[in-house]
């Protein structure tokens, strides 16, 4: 098979893959039916905003909930995003994939963060994550090409969180 074919048949066992693993996730995100978060609105000092962007359509059928200190905070699939209110203090936001990703954070009141998330491609089939920092000047061009969803059904195990989610500091 030439290499282009072999290329392309790979993304197409994905794709299949990513749609299959969608319809059998017990999370599921839609556009917001109360107030939310607004990414750029101006915030008292006591609390942080996280907003957690996605912008990559690979595996766009493919929930990532995101865990901050534990606590369930959303979930992104395809180019969405959502945001939350973390309290001021440290921070370890777990995305949910087949290989997790954990990224620190020492949020600061009345500060604003922006992680942004994006697939690396895996001919292993592994749905896996990057996600970086990035600058609000950056997030407000992510976010024109992404909707703002929220999560709305969870596992039996777990309970969606508030509508503009709340995220407390790790203990001392």
């Amino acid at each position: 098979m030439p290499p282009s074919l072999h290329a392309a048949a790979r993304a197409g066992v994905l794709a299949f893959l990513a749609v299959t693993a969608a319809a059998c996730s017990p999370y599921r995100i839609s556009e917001p039916r109360a107030e939310v978060l607004h990414p750029f609105a101006p915030i008292p000092n006591d609390f942080a905003r996280v907003c957690v962007i996605r912008t990559s359509r690979l595996a766009q059928a493919v929930p990532f909930p995101t865990l901050d200190n534990g606590a369930l905070v959303g979930a992104t699939k395809g180019p969405t995003f959502f945001c939350y209110k973390a309290e001021p203090g440290e921070h370890t936001l777990r995305i949910q994939t087949d290989e997790p990703t954990v990224v620190n954070l020492h949020a600061e009141g009345g500060a604003s963060y922006y992680l942004h998330e994006t697939l690396p491609f895996s001919f292993m089939l592994v749905i896996a994550c990057n996600a970086t920092w990035v600058s609000e000047s950056k997030a407000r061009e992510l976010v024109d090409d992404s909707s703002y969803e929220v999560l709305t059904a969870t596992p039996a195990t777990e309970h969606p969180p508030d509508p503009i989610p709340y995220a407390k500091a790790a203990s001392r």
